[in-house]
């Protein structure tokens, strides 16, 4: 049966009619267009209105249009910049937008006045916490760094590391010039392969009776904004500087510009700043070490060489991979020494810079750190073999599998396996083929770990092994695969087994496969084919007109059902 206000209307004609003709008004109407429409109409409303940031490749992207003063209309795109639509209005004069990358549903804008947030794509915004002085530039890093950078006029830099809710002023003395002046940070760029790397451009208020901004330089922080290197001096006649960009293959490199025109700028290798590897302070020594790693010159290489035994951790990191990057052939035999040396670190140290470097004559020694060294140096270790990742350097990484406790040695081999990935599957395939049930056991652990579908037929093998754990630890490694092979080889385990163990072991794995199969490979369905073939209609404002026009003739087609005579004459004889 109809429900009552669907007979209604079938039953009057001039309501359904009328309903029809505004329904198709909607449709035509404009106000639909934002939402699903390709913004042709918005373009010509608003044609010469620039749009401050370009579109990006990424699904997500962001653009303002002026709105006149005190206010800027923030719009949206979720197709890469096909389309546009028009979310929040923020109340200022917004210069930027900017998405969080990895989470481009939070956004901030700068205005002249403040910094703003969206948490929700731009659909309402809110002031970030008080700045300490009015922004001129802003960056924002991915939302694995959560940090965001803000220049501002009179105080240096400003970084938030709790999404805009409070703010630090960086107080490094060489981006400051020692508070010798009112800093502004007029630019600021974020290293497109690397976030920790910062660049900002920086300039001085001077002047009596008219202030004005005098460039100073640009400058990097190698450590996500903490400590601060100068790169070189900008003109002091071409105005602030205005916007960043880094140059492509060139570490280290960028060019500002400033409106008018733009000047390379470059961190270069100098006498002075060699000498920084020997300050006080260890955050210096190993922003320094970083910096002459990614310069890649081999003139760094000896001293680089003097600090192998920095007795700071970071310090002595930062030092063995630049050294790797600079790829010297006396480089590994002072590493291969370190390995024999008293202190842990040291050892981890070289094991690590080894690694870095793939040196395969170093494989021996590192297998017999791996087998008999401190916790630390043995995780070192294997991370290097798994670097190195020659047969031999991955069958050392399979031989602690055979210590039947959880040794150190062991655990850092699993470790270096697992990193080591699928190209460790060969030397774990053989160890199958061990004497040692330990190993074997350990071994199709690891192979379950790594999940390599190639595996499943040394698996399937060892689900007859002698030793009832290695049996079990197969079981275990087949249902983490769950490909079809697997589960095959798993229900035919099933059918032979005799012992309750191996029972027991290949029913859950059997149940394991069928939901990790279920996980990686979700079964298709009629709502999820019907989502997805509407997800390919373009999505203009003639798909909103048909939408509705459809709506319309449903609508005039809807007609009263005809009485049945014998109903209505029993409801009329009650």
């Amino acid at each position: 049966m109809r429900p009552n206000w669907l007979r209604t209307l079938a039953s009057q004609p001039a309501l359904r009619i009328g309903l029809a003709v505004l329904l198709i008004l909607i449709g035509l109407a404009p106000v639909g267009a934002p939402i699903l429409s390709d913004s042709s109409w918005r373009a010509s409303a608003q044609e010469g209105a620039p749009a401050a940031v370009a579109a990006p490749a990424d699904p997500f992207a962001y653009r303002i249009q002026a709105q006149g003063d005190l206010q800027t209309q923030i719009e949206r795109s979720d197709d890469g910049g096909k389309t546009w639509h028009a979310v929040a209005a923020i109340p200022e004069n917004v210069a930027e937008v900017m998405p969080v990358p990895g989470d481009e549903q939070v956004v901030f804008a700068r205005s002249a006045e403040s910094i703003w947030v969206s948490q929700d794509g731009g659909a309402t915004w809110a002031h970030t916490g008080q700045l300490p002085s009015r922004p001129m530039s802003l960056a924002v890093t991915g939302r694995g760094n959560n940090a965001v950078f803000a220049g501002t006029e009179s105080v240096g830099l400003a970084v938030s590391r709790d999404g805009g809710e409070t703010w630090q002023v960086v107080n490094d003395a060489t981006l400051t010039m020692n508070g010798m002046a009112p800093i502004a940070v007029t630019a600021l760029r974020l290293d497109p392969q690397d976030e920790t790397i910062v660049y900002a451009a920086t300039a001085v208020w001077t002047g009596t009776s008219v202030a004005r901004l005098t460039p100073v330089g640009t400058f990097v922080s190698l450590d996500g904004g903490r400590l601060w290197l100068q790169m070189d001096q900008l003109p002091i006649n071409g105005g602030p500087a205005a916007r960043i960009d880094t140059v492509e293959g060139r570490p280290l490199s960028v060019v500002v510009d400033n409106g008018k025109n733009a000047v390379a700028q470059e961190l270069k290798l100098t006498p002075e700043l060699i000498a920084e590897l020997n300050s006080g302070d260890p955050a210096v020594r190993a922003s320094v070490a970083r910096a002459l790693g990614l310069l890649g010159d081999a003139a760094a290489t000896q001293p680089l060489m003097d600090r192998l035994n920095d007795r700071d951790i970071l310090v002595g990191d930062r030092v063995v991979e630049a050294l790797a990057k600079l790829n010297r052939e006396d480089v590994a035999p002072a590493l291969m020494n370190l390995l024999n040396a008293d202190e842990e670190a040291l050892r981890a140290r070289a094991a690590y810079g080894l690694g870095l470097m793939k040196h395969e004559a170093a494989t021996d020694l590192l297998a017999e750190r791996l087998r008999t060294d401190r916790p630390l140096v043995a995780r070192r270790a294997a991370e290097a073999l798994a670097n190195i990742g020659t047969p031999a350097a991955l069958t050392a990484l399979t031989v602690p599998l055979a210590d039947a406790e959880m040794t150190p040695a062991r655990h850092a081999a699993m470790a270096g396996l697992e990193q080591a990935g699928v190209e460790a599957m060969g030397p774990l395939v053989a160890a199958l083929e061990s004497q040692n049930p330990a190993l074997r056991s350990h071994a199709a652990e690891m192979l379950g770990w790594i999940r390599s579908p190639d595996s499943v037929d040394a698996l399937a093998a060892a689900l007859s092994d002698d030793a009832p754990e290695v049996r079990t630890q197969a079981a275990w490694a087949l249902g983490e695969i769950g490909s079809d092979d697997a589960q095959q080889a798993l229900a035919a385990a099933q059918r032979s087994a005799t012992d309750e163990t191996t029972k027991t072991a290949l029913a859950g794995a059997e149940q394991r496969a069928l939901r990790n199969t279920a996980a990686d490979r979700p079964a298709p369905s009629f709502g999820d084919g019907f989502v997805a073939a509407l997800s390919s209609v373009p999505a203009t404002s003639w798909t909103f007109f048909a939408l509705f026009l459809a709506l319309a003739l449903a609508l005039l087609l809807l007609t009263p059902r005809a009485a049945d005579p014998v109903r209505s004459r029993e409801e009329r004889s009650r």
